[in-house]
Order: C-alpha cells, then structure tokens, then sequence
C-alpha cells in the first residue's frame, strides 16, 4: 500500500538461542520490547558477545512507504569481551585483560549493504594489559600495540567504516596514540595508519629540600 498500515499493539519479552546479525552473532539474546503505531521501542535487549555481555536499549521505526526504508536507533554497554574474540572478528590475533565499551549507531535499511553505508554515531572502548599481534593480510601493526598496560578510545561512526579519534595507548611513562580505520563489511577490515610520535609524562623536578 501507499502508506504503511499502523503495528499491532504488543508487550513482551522475545528469547532466542541466537541472533545472527551479519558477521556477529548474539547468544542467547533477550529482547523485552513495546509496538508502537510505525515501529517499536526495544526498553532493553541482552545477550552474550565475545565471550562477554552486551545490554543495551534501542527504537525501529517501520518504512512509513514503500519508498522508505526502516531505521534503527541502538545504544548499548559492553562489558568483559574477550580480547582473543574480538581481535579473531577483525582478523587480528590478541590476548591480554579484559575489553569494556560503550557506544550509539543509527542505521536504516533493508540490506547489509544499506545498514553499512547508512550506519552513523560513536563507540568508546578500554583495554587493559593487552598486546595485538598481525595475521597473514593483515598489514602491520603499530609497535605501540605489541603490548600496552591500557588503551582507551573514541571511535567515529561514518561512510561505511569506524575511524579511530582521540585515544591513547599507555605503557609505563609513554603514551602513544595510532591511527585505524575499520571497514564495516563481513568480514571487517582494518588498517593502520603510521603510529603518531610518542610522549613521556613529565617527572616531578626534584626537591632541594
């Protein structure tokens, strides 16, 4: 039809073994979500990713015509991912603490194709005590990165890819930042940029006391 018939009204809790969404997939997720008349608001979906836990809330708003497309707002906390998990993902090898973040995206779309080149927003993330080493194909690594006591991180969201912002790598004194940009495909690709000059924290001047 010209314009989309409103949703039924409905209020639940929706279980699932699993949930594949393209290259990632959600064990046992636990979607507990309330229609609305063009969409549905999503109050709060959990699940196991990574070897860790994702919990976070979202809204889908259905194609008003046949000429639109559907779109979707998610915001999500992640915690306790496992290192080794997500660099396997992104075609890295890894291994070291515990990986926490946060982020938002938005996205509309029917296909992957659509859902990629529309997806926009952000994402933070904290390693510690972590080392990434290269793959055949990967390309190189950063030294920086050969081992680090903590990493934190924004990411940007945008055309199809996640670029690296402000962030920081610590190890010891030094502190170094890199550059990277993610490709969002299946599988993802990501590249490295030429490490940025590496800074040491000033010590305190001695007294003369």
């Amino acid at each position: 039809p010209s314009a989309a018939p409103a949703w039924p009204h409905f209020e639940g809790t929706v279980k699932a073994e699993s949930l594949i969404l393209g290259p990632v997939t959600l064990d046992g997720p636990v979607v507990t979500l309330n229609t609305l008349p063009n969409g549905a608001e999503i109050t709060a979906f959990d699940g196991a990713l990574f070897g860790g836990h994702v919990h976070g809330t979202g809204m889908l708003h259905s194609a008003a015509s046949a000429q639109d497309k559907p779109s979707y707002a998610l915001v999500a906390q992640f915690d306790n991912l496992s290192p080794p998990s997500v660099a396997k993902f992104l075609g890295l090898r890894s291994s070291g603490g515990v990986f926490d973040g946060n982020g938002k995206i938005e996205l509309a779309g029917f296909t992957a194709s659509d859902l990629a080149a529309s997806a926009k927003g952000s994402l933070h993330f904290e390693w510690q005590r972590g080392a990434i080493a290269a793959t055949s194909g990967s390309g190189v690594i950063p030294p920086a990165l050969a081992r680090f006591d903590r990493w934190t991180a924004d990411t940007e969201i945008a055309g199809g890819a996640l670029t690296l912002k402000d962030n920081q790598i610590k190890r010891g004194s030094h502190t170094t930042p890199v550059q990277a940009v993610v490709t969002i495909a299946d599988p993802p690709k990501v590249v490295f940029g030429a490490p940025k000059q590496a800074s040491v924290e000033p010590k305190p001047a001695p007294s003369n006391r």
